[in-house]
């Protein structure tokens, strides 16, 4: 996965999501998980 984004690049376009697909919170926690590891 690219990592060149910024933290708050990355939070603007989650929230962004998470704002518009209530139900895209679980692929946003997939990635959120993978970006962990």
């Amino acid at each position: 996965m690219v990592k060149e984004k910024s933290l708050g690049e990355i939070l603007n376009e989650t929230f962004a999501l998470m704002g518009k697909e209530f139900k895209s919170y679980c692929g946003i926690t997939l990635l959120v998980f993978v970006l962990l590891i």
